[in-house]
C-alpha cells in the first residue's frame, strides 16, 4: 500500500497516524519549528498529538538535526517538558530524513519538514506506506542515528560547559553542519580558557 500525500492531505493523515497508535511512534526529522505562543500555528496539532500520544502510554521518540537548534529548540522543549523522548543528533550523523513510524508497521515519509510553511505554503509531497522493505531501510537508518543523539539542559553542551546563547545560535551551527567536531571542541577549549570573553 502507498498512498501519496500532497497539501493539504498531508497534515490530517500525519495526525490521524499518530493519535491511532498503539505501542510505538518514532518521529525523525529535519526541521521542527513551533511558535508556542502562535495560536494559528498548525504545529501546536502536531506537538498536542505527540505529547498526548506519550500520555496514553505509547512509546515516543523524537530525533531531530541538532545543526537547526535554533529553529528546533522550542518544538524540542515543548516535547521534553511534555515528557517526551526527543534528541538532538550529534555532528556525526546529519539528520535530514522527514520520517514517521507508527507501531513498527507503517510510516510516512517525503519532503515535509514539520513547519507551518511546509504545510501551508510550499509544493510538497509525502507517502504513507506499509511496504516492509522500505520500512526494513528506515529502521537501519534509525540505528545508526540512535547511536548519535544529544540532551541539551539549558544551554549547557554535553561537555558541561556554559554556553551564551549566542555562541548556540551564530557559532555551533557552521561548525556543527560542517562535522567540525575537533573545531568545535577547540572552540569550546578556547572559550574556557579565555572565561567566556
Amino acid at each position: 500500500m502507498i498512498l501519496p500525500l500532497p497539501n493539504p492531505d498531508f497534515l490530517p493523515e500525519f495526525l490521524e497516524r499518530i493519535n491511532s497508535a498503539k505501542s510505538s511512534i518514532v518521529l525523525v526529522n529535519y526541521l521542527a519549528s513551533f511558535a508556542e505562543n502562535a495560536a494559528l500555528d498548525p504545529m501546536r496539532f502536531v506537538v498536542d498529538a505527540l505529547a498526548g500520544a506519550s500520555k496514553r502510554g505509547v512509546s515516543v521518540s523524537v530525533f531531530l538535526e541538532g545543526s537547526k537548534f535554533e529553529n528546533n529548540y522550542p518544538f524540542y522543549w515543548y516535547l521534553k517538558d511534555a515528557g517526551v523522548d526527543v534528541w538532538l543528533d550529534t555532528s556525526k550523523t546529519f539528520i535530514h530524513q522527514k520520517v514517521l513510524m507508527v507501531d513498527g508497521a507503517r510510516i510516512i515519509v517525503g519532503s515535509h519538514n514539520l513547519t507551518r510553511a511546509s504545510f501551508e505554503m510550499s509544493e510538497e509531497m509525502s507517502v504513507v506506506t506499509d511496504e516492509p522493505k522500505v520500512i526494513a531501510a528506515f529502521k537501519l537508518a534509525l540505528e545508526v542515528i540512535s547511536a548519535q543523539r544529544r540532551e541539551i539542559k539549558g544551554n549547557v553542551s554535553d561537555e558541561h560547559v556554559l554556553l551564551p546563547t549566542s555562541f548556540l545560535k551564530k557559532v555551533s551551527a557552521p561548525l556543527y553542519r560542517a562535522h567540525a567536531e575537533l573545531a568545535f571542541n577547540l572552540y569550546l577549549n578556547l572559550y574556557l580558557e579565555d572565561e567566556g570573553r
